[in-house]
């Protein structure tokens, strides 16, 4: 059986990633179809072609095989309402929102690369809930991501006993859709009680950022290897997200034995109320802020959380992405 895969473009991912948000919308424009129309050659004579959101409508017009949509965020229509309805409640990180206005020339091409799938894959059961009701849910196939497991490791020593203050991270797009300021906020009052350390590019703007910089320090760009030690250094990662696919940072952070406390938008999938982590709605700063301070006081079960994590999150490997895809297909 042949394969032909349709992926991203690395130029975009750079600039969507950026501040420079004003030029988004071409940029996303100009790489969807640069990237589409070079793939379609080659999903003449495949058997399966699988592509990425945005760059799937050429590949799939050209080809009469299987076509499989890599879809990674929850639905586009969901994620405009939940997040623009955020944007009132918050205003004043309103401008670090992203993923909730798209140009109709991509939503057009997003409708009908959905339409055209005979499968769409997705990381979580929210992503597949989050697609309207129209869209028969056997079309979904449901894998959870994989993670650099040989990167992100636990450490040799879990000291969490022997800190004077816990160290809670955030690692993703400083951006309101990831619940940025429910982080900043839960850091603000819990200053000098814990630690706490935000990795990610802002979005938008740093301008909501800056009142918070004496309660949290802030890594704007980090290697992957840069991230992956400082997660071995962390005791809990706050991830209080609104809309996701399915997070790779999350996992990233239980493989190195980090809790996580976060949302059902998408970590849901792989994290276990009270085993391995915690689940809140994204807005429950109070939730947080309680939940960091009975852990800081059972050290000893924030350390069997931790250990829990890692070894749940051990299983999650790109090897078994592609299995569970490939075994999905064998068996349509």
């Amino acid at each position: 059986m042949k394969f032909v895969g349709v992926l991203e473009d690395l130029a975009f991912k750079m600039v969507s990633h950026s501040r420079f948000l004003g030029i988004r919308e071409r940029v996303i424009e100009a790489r969807a179809i640069a990237v589409a129309r070079g793939a379609a050659p080659a999903a003449r004579n495949a058997d399966v072609v699988i592509a990425a959101w945005q760059s799937a409508k050429e590949p799939f017009a050209a080809s009469d095989a299987v076509r499989v949509l890599n879809y990674p965020l929850a639905h586009h229509e969901y994620c405009a309402t939940i997040l623009k309805e955020e944007m009132e409640r918050v205003p004043a990180f309103a401008a670090t929102m992203n993923s909730h206005s798209w140009p109709s020339v991509t939503t057009d091409r997003m409708n009908e690369e959905i339409e055209t799938a005979d499968r769409i894959v997705v990381g979580s059961h929210f992503a597949a809930e989050s697609f309207p009701k129209t869209i028969g849910r056997d079309k979904f196939i449901i894998s959870p991501y994989g993670h650099n497991n040989s990167l992100f490791r636990r450490p040799d020593s879990t000291p969490v006993n022997g800190r004077d203050l816990l160290h809670i991270v955030f690692v993703g797009q400083l951006t309101q859709r990831k619940g940025i300021y429910y982080f900043l906020e839960t850091a603000k009052k819990l200053k000098g009680k814990a630690r706490f350390t935000a990795i990610g590019a802002p979005v938008g703007t740093v301008e909501p950022l800056a009142k918070y910089q004496d309660v949290v320090t802030f890594v704007p760009f980090a290697t992957s290897s840069v991230v992956a030690e400082t997660l071995r250094t962390a005791d809990i990662m706050l991830f209080p997200t609104l809309a996701e696919g399915m997070p790779i940072s999350v996992l990233e952070a239980m493989a190195c034995g980090v809790v996580p406390l976060t949302t059902m938008r998408g970590p849901g999938e792989i994290v276990e109320d009270g085993v391995n982590g915690f689940l809140f709605q994204p807005n429950d700063v109070e939730g947080f802020v309680s939940k960091i301070e009975e852990l800081d006081r059972q050290r000893d079960q924030l350390a069997w959380m931790g250990t829990s994590a890692s070894k749940f999150a051990s299983a999650f490997t790109w090897k078994r992405f592609a299995e569970v895809i490939k075994v999905e297909l064998e068996h349509a």
